[in-house]
């Protein structure tokens, strides 16, 4: 994936709909959704939390899902590359879980 086109704005909408793309590619993805600061992957089966978590910390970014859903709410002044490296992560993770 080429994720650079993500980060050349900061509107929610821009913002959703690249994301989106990124994540249609994905079928483990059912849904992903974005409001304000607060961005939602929803999964077509629960995730394994311990697992998941690790996961993440090992990689960099703290995130804790619960059930099917991976959330996170980044603070409204993260920088591009922060971003870059949560949505990187997230989109690895949903990427290589095997459900």
């Amino acid at each position: 994936f080429k994720y650079s086109f993500l980060y050349q704005s900061k509107t929610d909408s821009y913002i959703l709909a690249n994301v989106r793309y990124l994540f249609s590619k994905l079928s483990t993805v059912k849904d992903v959704r974005v409001l304000g600061a607060i961005g939602v992957v929803e999964l077509h089966e629960p995730v394994d939390v311990p697992k998941a978590q690790e996961f993440f910390v090992e990689n960099g970014v703290w995130i804790r899902p619960f059930r099917n859903l991976i959330y996170v709410m980044p603070p409204y002044v993260i920088g591009e590359e922060d971003l870059k490296q949560l949505i990187d992560v997230i989109v690895t993770y949903s990427n290589d879980i095997s459900l």
